[in-house]
Order: C-alpha cells, then sequence, then structure tokens
C-alpha cells in the first residue's frame, strides 16, 4: 500500500461477519494501493475478528454508533485525497480507483456514485439496477459507492447525524458545488433486505421514503419504517 493513497476506502459496519470478507477481498484485488479504513460501530459477532485478519485494513472504533457518525470517523482518519464510501456488502467495480480518479477530473464534478447490480435476480431489481445507471439528479444513494474529495467533503461538513438518508441530505449539499457523476460501471450489492422483506413490499417502502423526505418528513419519523438490522439491511 501506498505510504500517501490516492483512494481511502471508508467502510461502516455493524455485525457483517457474513459478508465483509468477501468485500475486503474485492477490494484488495481490484485496488491494491487504495487505503482500506473499517470502523465498527459494536459489532457482537465476528465482524472485528475478521477484519483483523486483514493486515492491508485499518480497523477503527466509532466513538458514536450510527453510520453518519461511522463514515466521518473513517474520512477523518482518512488518508486519500478521495474518499470511497462503501457498504460492507457492495463490491466494487474493476479499476475503480481509476474510474473514480477519471470521474473527479471531469471540469465541474465534485463527487459521484456508481451504478447497481444485485447479487439476485428479479424482474423489478433489474428495473432497479436500470434506474440506477443513469444519473438522475437526487437518485445517488449509499449503496451505489459514493465518493468525494476529502476536501470536498470536508468543506460541506461531512455526513450529518441523521438516521436515515444521510447520503441523501449529503447528495444534496455536494450538488450545490457541482455535478454528481456515474462512472461507466456499476457495483454489485446484495439484495438481502429485498429478499427477506419481498422484493415488491421493500420497493414500495423505500419509495415512500423517498418521498416522504422531499414533503418534508422528518429523518427521524422516517426511520422507524425502514430497521436498521444487519439481518434485514440492503
Amino acid at each position: 500500500m501506498l505510504s500517501t493513497p490516492a483512494l481511502s476506502v471508508v467502510i461502516p459496519v455493524l455485525n457483517e461477519a457474513r459478508c465483509i470478507g468477501a468485500t475486503l477481498e474485492t477490494i484488495i484485488q481490484h485496488a491494491e494501493t487504495c487505503e482500506i479504513i473499517v470502523v465498527d460501530g459494536g459489532s457482537t459477532d465476528d465482524t472485528c475478528t475478521i477484519v483483523s485478519e486483514y493486515p492491508e485494513v485499518r480497523l477503527l472504533q466509532a466513538g458514536m454508533r450510527g453510520r453518519a457518525a461511522q463514515m466521518n470517523a473513517g474520512a477523518d482518519a482518512a488518508h486519500g485525497k478521495y474518499l470511497l464510501f462503501l457498504h460492507a456488502d457492495t463490491h466494487p467495480p474493476v479499476e475503480f480507483d481509476t474510474l473514480i480518479d477519471a470521474c473527479l477530473n471531469q471540469p465541474g464534478v465534485v463527487a459521484g456514485g456508481f451504478g447497481l447490480t444485485f447479487d439476485t435476480r428479479h424482474w423489478l431489481l433489474d428495473v432497479i439496477a436500470r434506474v440506477t445507471q443513469m444519473n438522475f439528479p437526487w437518485l445517488t444513494f449509499g449503496d451505489h459507492g459514493m465518493f468525494v474529495r476529502k476536501r470536498t467533503f470536508e468543506e460541506v461538513g461531512g455526513y450529518a447525524h441523521l438516521p436515515i438518508l444521510e447520503d441523501l441530505d449529503l447528495q444534496r449539499r455536494l450538488r450545490k458545488r457541482g455535478r454528481l457523476a456515474r462512472p461507466p460501471a456499476t457495483v454489485r450489492t446484495s439484495a438481502r433486505r429485498f429478499v427477506n422483506n419481498g422484493v415488491v413490499r421493500q420497493t414500495a417502502r423505500n419509495v415512500a421514503i423517498l418521498m416522504g423526505y422531499f414533503i418534508g418528513i422528518s429523518p427521524e419519523r422516517l426511520a422507524r419504517w425502514y430497521p436498521q438490522t444487519a439481518s434485514a439491511a440492503r
């Protein structure tokens, strides 16, 4: 690993023993020169034990529980010029570091995120995946693998301490400074929340939460509609 990496990958985790190892393997395989930081939010399973088996990875304990707090802690500790925030069950594409560098060096681009593919086939998931591969305003979320210059992230104040949609809140602040880019590649993410809760039911819930956010319902109230347990997480 380079002493001063261009890219720092920040992964918040909470009881993700089932998937964190495979995600780390993918990152290490595809971009050996990036810095990898895993920020634990108080796991009670073998997550930290698995992470500690990778000497390339820095394991931090967040002072506060919550994905926003964990990602902010990882960003504060990062040495990279760029930050990639990745969910524990999301695998980045080949040469994602090169793709991110190319995007963030385009004129007017301040941040970005990849489109999605899911690890489970279902007609509705296929539709959702196609939509995410289009760079619609306001439709870049945490499981897309959001990336940003560290300096810009700090200037906009990082993630707000919200129980849900902290990624959308950050995106809205970033868009005031410039464009968000969509690289010509996709991350592969788990569809476990859809599988556990029902694909149609979970999609309807996601749409309702997004609509609720835009009409002014508080994130605290919206979070009650979206259980944060690891077993249900997307």
